[in-house]
């Protein structure tokens, strides 16, 4: 059970939550994800040949771990932004920049990671206005920054004829007085957690509307659905390729890939491995199980590839069928366990033993 702990500036922090049937490591042994310890400023995550966890003594509580998480497995707690008067905007400020109160304080702002951000701007958010410590000095100093996540976003808007996010660091007291704004606009009797995501459902308020993932409340979605693409050639995060020169058709990508952005597809009329960046999160999966080093990831540009034509054949060593991509349709004589061994060697010690 994960308990409260406390920081060096005193305030009780929450270890993050983690959904282990989403870490790609209980889906395969040999992942190489290492993006929640890449990530923690302090060490508290923990990876070695055995185990994958987290000392909750050395943990302070910051949530960073949690946008770095490819497949959403790590739930942080943060607060909810605080709504301007406009509607359109989020603000946010750092638990480090000396603000007092606690509305819209969160433990860093480079917590707000791409699903967020996809999810305040699919509630109507168009501009962030946010307070800071020094993140120059700053222990929690982030492997990836707001400011350079939101340029990569704003990219993939411009890429789908969008309006793009801005990005405001105003003072402590233009911060404040915006806050106070946003208070005398939405004033109205306090409620709880839960009640506030099923009132935002049903609600005009646009900012916070569509944020039960940074609550944990929902299932995960991969940030290429988020915001979908209305034509193929959008920008999207993450998108797989298969190089059909090297793939031997064993299928692992598309039966370990957890969202689907490989699948095997099979009809009457044809065999295909089929390609959806929507579905990928860039998990890497792919990539540590092809022992063809076939896959690849392409971030931050358009889909290049949505198939990958299969033909059938049988293997003239076992008879069992197996699949080729067409361009290797030439040398299909042996599946790929056959190719990899020494029949010849085998008969010979067979011929030795009966002899």
């Amino acid at each position: 059970m994960l308990r409260k702990i406390i920081s060096d500036d005193c305030e009780l922090k929450t270890p993050p939550t983690v959904i282990a049937d989403r870490c790609v490591h209980t889906q395969l042994t040999q992942a190489s994800c290492r993006a929640c310890v890449d990530a923690c400023p302090v060490n508290a995550w923990v990876i070695n040949d055995e185990s994958l966890g987290i000392d909750t003594e050395s943990c302070d509580g910051c949530g960073l771990c949690a946008p770095a998480c490819p497949q959403g497995a790590i739930i942080s707690h943060p607060a909810l932004p605080v709504p301007s008067e406009n509607r359109t905007s989020a603000l946010f400020a750092c638990e480090k920049a000396g603000i007092n109160g606690k509305d819209g304080i969160i433990p860093c702002v480079h917590i707000l990671g791409l699903p967020e951000l996809l999810r305040l701007y699919r509630s109507g958010t168009r501009h962030l206005s946010i307070v800071t410590g020094d993140c120059n000095s700053c222990v929690r100093n982030s492997v990836q920054h707001l400011p350079d996540l939101l340029e990569r976003l704003n990219g993939l808007l411009e890429s789908r004829n969008l309006a793009t996010v801005t990005l405001h660091v105003p003072d402590r007291k233009q911060w404040n007085q915006q806050v106070q704004n946003a208070k005398q606009t939405f004033s109205g009797p306090a409620i709880s957690r839960r009640a506030f995501f099923r009132k935002a459902a049903t609600s005009s308020m646009t900012v916070g509307m569509d944020l039960a993932g940074l609550s944990g409340e929902q299932t995960f979605i991969p940030p290429g659905k988020i915001l979908p693409r209305t034509r193929r050639s959008d920008i999207v995060p993450f998108s797989p390729r298969i190089d059909a020169t090297k793939c031997n058709g064993c299928n692992a990508c598309a039966r370990l890939c957890p969202q689907g952005a490989i699948a095997l597809y099979s009809s009457k009329d044809s065999l295909q491995y089929r390609l959806d960046a929507e579905c990928c999160t860039g998990c890497a999966i792919c990539l540590d199980v092809c022992n063809q080093k076939a896959v690849s990831i392409d971030h931050w540009s358009s889909q290049r590839q949505f198939v990958l034509p299969l033909i059938t054949h049988q293997c003239r060593a076992c008879g069992a069928p197996f699949h080729l991509p067409t361009i290797k349709a030439s040398n299909s004589d042996f599946c790929a366990v056959c190719l990899n061994t020494n029949h010849a060697r085998n008969l010979y010690q067979v011929m030795e033993q009966t002899q």
